[in-house]
């Protein structure tokens, strides 16, 4: 039972390997050395002995001369509680799996909470009541419960009008944030 067990667990792990490349990523890093090599059971030639101070390395997923003028599309799923699942694409595809633009490894977003009734929302990425988050994925849940600053008191009585989010998006690079991508328009969507 506890063997039958145990070769489930080797044989899923086996799987998960092979369907998510994790040897050629280990095989790719750029300081492969002996004890990587016999912990994975690669071969010794893929050792990389440095020699001297090395330069860094930049890889071409976020190259620094990339620049973008493509906007990102995103799909806005309300989630009950306050929470939106963010699905990013380009503004060219609009659909598939969600996906980050080649080149960049963030997804840059400035959000705000405000009442369906509140006038002067934010026009630009830039308005000073948005807040600024990063995610490295283009599909997330994003909590937007605690943003209650934009939101002005109501009156006795009155009933509570509808909460939305107003978002901005841009592709962004960690290493090189003065190459990010333009910020999208507005969207904005209702919370549940």
């Amino acid at each position: 039972m506890i063997r039958t067990k145990l070769l489930a667990i080797i044989s899923n792990t086996v799987a998960y390997a092979q369907t998510n490349k994790l040897i050629e990523l280990v095989m790719a890093t750029v300081s492969l050395n002996a004890d990587d090599c016999v912990a994975f059971g690669l071969p010794e030639k893929l050792i990389i002995t440095p020699t001297g101070p090395q330069p860094l390395q930049k890889t071409k997923e976020l190259d620094k001369t990339i620049v973008t003028k493509e906007p990102v599309y995103p799909k806005l799923i309300p989630i009950a509680g306050g929470f939106l699942h963010t699905k990013a694409y380009t503004e060219k595809t609009q659909s598939g799996r969600a996906h980050k633009l080649k080149g960049f490894d963030l997804l840059e977003y400035a959000v705000a909470v405000f009442y369906s009734t509140a006038t002067g929302l934010p026009v630009t990425a830039s308005d000073p009541r948005l807040l600024i988050g990063h995610s490295s994925k283009a599909s997330f849940i994003m909590e937007v419960t605690n943003m209650s600053s934009n939101l002005t008191a109501i009156a006795a009585g009155n009933a509570t009008p509808t909460k939305i989010a107003v978002l901005f998006f841009r592709w962004a690079k960690s290493k090189h944030p003065d190459l990010d991508g333009p910020w999208s328009g507005p969207f904005t969507t209702p919370l549940l």
